[in-house]
Formats: C-alpha cells, structure tokens, sequence
C-alpha cells in the first residue's frame, strides 16, 4: 500500500474525530501529508511576504509625489489643471515625463523604482516555493521565508540609498532563502512522488 493510499485510509478512519490547531488530522485528510501546527508559521512567512511587496512601494510613492508635483508639469507641460497626472503616472522611469529630470533624479526616481519593481517580479516565486516546501519541511521554509524578507528590506534599502551596488547584501539574503526553498520544493515532492521507483512507475502507467 503506498504512502498516498495509507493517508486516505487514515483519513477514512478518523472522519468525525476534533480537529486541532497541534493535530495532523486536517492535513493529512486534504493532501496525505502529515501537516502540524508548524504549518502555521509558514503561512504568517508567506502573508509577510505578500505584505511585505506594497509596503516597499510607499518610499516610491512618496518620491513620486515630490518629483512630479503641480509645479514640475507647469514648469515643463503645458497641461492644464485638470490634465495633470496624478504623482506621474504611468511614466515608470523611462517616459516623457521622466525625460524632464536632471540626471540626479532621474537616478533616484530610477533606483526606487526598481527596488520595488524588481520584488513584484520576484513575489510570486517566493511565496509559492514558500507554501510548497513548507509542506514537506515547515521549519525550513518558515526561517527561509523569514530571511527572504530581511533580504529584501535590506535590498530595497540598499538600492534606494546608493543604487544598484547598495543590493548586494540583501540581494544574498534573499536568493539563497530562495534557493533552499527551491530545493526543498523538489526534493520533498521527489520523495513524495516515491522516488525513482515512483518515476518508473508514473511513466509505465503514462504509456498503459
């Protein structure tokens, strides 16, 4: 009887037993692992990230409202009131109205803005590999989780403060939270999956 039949006979077994927030009967019933209270840590990591990514656009935000106010579009468009764009938008660093920048500030405005821009990019990766690998190693992807957002506080810190050299710490800090969530994704559904013997057995039965 494999791992996956086992857990559904379990889950069978227990059905009208209490649930818990420290027991596995929730978990195991849903996905045949067994999930603890553990969990529960790898989740607040993940909201901590999803959190995390809009509140690195609040120094952006600020920036944008002293950069592109009333007073720089009257001084270089001819808009009227009612045509001026609110903090800028959507020019995201390399439009028109960027172009009206001194060279300073259009390195600032540039360097805040890729300091967030680049989390968007990444956000989703993290939290998914988060949730996942949690699910075979909690501890791991909780503390992994947890470093990831220290890694890109001190990133957008960095880069803010003196550009693209300033990320370099943080930039650390987050890839390698990154990566042992990336490998502890693969390996933990490797092994669930029932290894090499699982992999022959998924392709004899793909072929029947």
């Amino acid at each position: 009887m494999s791992f996956t039949q086992e857990a559904v006979k379990e889950a069978r077994s227990i059905a009208g037993q209490a649930i818990t927030p420290n027991s596995n009967v929730l978990g195991r019933a849903l996905t045949g692992l067994p999930i603890t209270s553990e969990y529960g840590f790898v989740i607040l990591a993940a909201a901590g990230i999803a959190l995390q990514v809009p509140l690195a656009a609040l120094p952006l935000a600020g920036l944008r409202a002293k950069l592109f106010d009333k007073a720089f579009f009257h001084r270089h468009f001819n808009f009227t009131e009612d045509e001026i764009p609110e903090h800028g938008y959507p020019d995201m660093g390399n439009g028109r109205y960027s172009e009206k920048l001194t060279l300073a500030e259009w390195q600032q405005f540039n360097n805040y803005q890729r300091a967030h821009q680049n989390y968007v990019e990444i956000a989703a990766s993290a939290i998914s590999l988060t949730l996942l690998a949690g699910l075979f190693y909690p501890r791991l992807a909780a503390i992994s989780g947890f470093s990831m957002m220290l890694g890109r506080f001190l990133y957008s810190v960095g880069y803010r403060a003196t550009g693209p050299k300033g990320r370099n710490v943080g930039k650390n800090i987050f890839h390698g939270g990154l990566l042992a969530l990336l490998g502890a994704t693969v390996y933990g559904a490797f092994n669930f999956a029932g290894g090499f013997a699982g992999v022959k057995n998924f392709f004899r039965l793909s072929l029947n």
